[in-house]
């Protein structure tokens, strides 16, 4: 998928190559709707609401050519621009935005889809051109070939294992997948490699794995029963990353700003991260303790309470707590400083203080009745309005200072200890792409499998 387009919205395409357009039967050739050079020619895609009944409405498409008032196709149904060919042949959108856009330019097929809350465009086209837009969006084309051939594969394999041709759409753009720019954002010498390793994918005892990775572990890959609480994966077992450190240490050396990106600082006051908390739905009102109540084997959170005015939260599991908090990563340790005193009135008839309780002279622990109570000589004891109660003292946090290592979830390959790997060090000379991927993904083959 690339973009879900708002009902409000329009979408412009244009067209390079020999495209078709088809929406249940072939229509006809693009070629023939052209009056001027087919490389100016843009069509504008909009979507048509038509009420049919009370509550009830159909979506539809409409489809414009160059400027003319009047759409060429009216259709409830998907309309497809197919390409002859996904080598040569591209199109180019430009969201009718106030705003410039950056030229987003695609291999293959346009997917139209009406829905009910607007445009949803589909990119369809072979997997390994997909990896050319895909893999220069995960590291960088400068990189050492064998980290860059390393990625290609862990790509390649989570893209395999995600195909499902009973939906619209097998993958997403973004992190929810992997992050593909098309071929606005492919670079020759990446497509090379891909071309190399075609067909390689990550198999374990003979099925294809689901090959996540990240950026930086923070010193440790992580398993799958950590981070998300399911059962093991017996390629995602946890174990300490000497290359992750390693990576770490080489781009400290460096001065490279990649260093505090992976091992990183992180400060709130303490109504930073109240807004923080809240946007994320965690309402707990003013903070006054982040703690960490849970760790795995490796140091990392599995767990965090959140307290404030409102009451306690629990954040479970990488996803929430990295989201909760704005984290890199769920690595980290948190320390706190700038505290500020408040003294809190507590009446002894509040909700705060339900029983009250006595020493006798026997030295027998007794209840007492609250409403009526009176004491005496009690320096403890404050007068507030005409009722007895005690006055506490509140120490409220003013800063949290995360302390943190990695970036990601940590499951799978570390980009960066990839790039440490793959590159001549003090260390170790470099490793080839296999022995990367074998180091990251327990007990794994690599299978050319077309």
């Amino acid at each position: 998928m690339l973009k879900d387009l708002p009902k409000t919205e329009s979408q412009k395409v244009k067209l390079s190559g020999k495209y078709q357009i088809y929406d249940g039967s072939i229509l006809k050739n693009v070629e023939d709707l052209i009056y001027k050079d087919p490389n100016e020619t843009i069509f504008t895609i909009k979507l048509k609401t038509i009420e049919i009944a009370a509550n009830l409405s159909e979506y539809w498409l409409e489809l414009y050519k160059d400027n003319d008032p009047i759409p060429f196709l009216v259709t409830k149904n998907p309309v497809i621009f197919q390409a002859y060919s996904d080598t040569t042949e591209n199109f180019n959108l430009t969201p009718e935005r106030t705003l410039p856009q950056r030229l987003e330019r695609y291999r293959g097929d346009l997917i139209i889809i009406p829905k009910a809350t607007g445009i949803r465009l589909v990119n369809r086209l072979s997997l390994e051109k997909y990896l050319y837009g895909v893999v220069p969006n995960e590291v960088s084309a400068s990189w050492p070939v064998n980290a860059i051939k390393a990625q290609i594969l862990a790509a390649r394999t989570y893209a395999y294992s995600h195909l499902n041709p009973d939906k619209e759409f097998d993958l997403y753009p973004d992190q929810r997948s992997q992050v593909y720019g098309g071929l606005s954002s492919e670079f020759s010498s990446v497509n090379a490699l891909v071309d190399q390793t075609a067909g390689e994918v990550i198999t374990y005892n003979g099925k294809v794995i689901t090959a996540l990775f990240h950026s930086s572990n923070g010193g440790y890959i992580e398993s799958n029963s950590t981070i998300y609480g399911t059962t093991e994966l017996p390629y995602l077992k946890a174990k300490k990353d000497i290359y992750d450190d390693e990576a770490a240490l080489l781009l400290k050396a460096r001065g490279s700003s990649s260093y505090n990106v992976i091992r990183w600082i992180k400060e709130y006051t303490a109504s930073e991260l109240q807004e923080q908390l809240k946007k994320s739905g965690y309402d707990v009102g003013e903070v006054k303790e982040v703690k960490i109540t849970k760790t795995a084997t490796t140091g990392r959170a599995m767990e965090v309470t959140v307290t404030g005015e409102k009451g306690s939260k629990i954040l479970k599991y990488d996803g929430a707590i990295r989201k909760a908090l704005g984290l890199n990563s769920s690595r980290f340790t948190v320390k706190v400083s700038e505290k500020k005193y408040e003294t809190k009135f507590v009446p002894l008839n509040a909700t705060e203080q339900p029983k009250i309780y006595v020493i006798t002279g026997d030295g027998e622990t007794k209840e007492v009745d609250k409403e009526n109570l009176n004491v005496i000589g009690s320096d403890e004891v404050a007068m507030e309005n005409g009722g007895a109660g005690y006055n506490i003292v509140e120490e409220i946090p003013q800063k949290f200072t995360f302390i943190g290592q990695g970036w990601g979830h940590g499951l799978g390959m570390s980009q960066w200890g990839a790039w440490a790997m793959a590159q001549q060090t003090k260390n170790h000379p470099p490793f080839d792409y296999r022995e990367i991927i074998k180091y990251y993904y327990t007990g794994v083959k690599i299978t050319k499998i077309y």
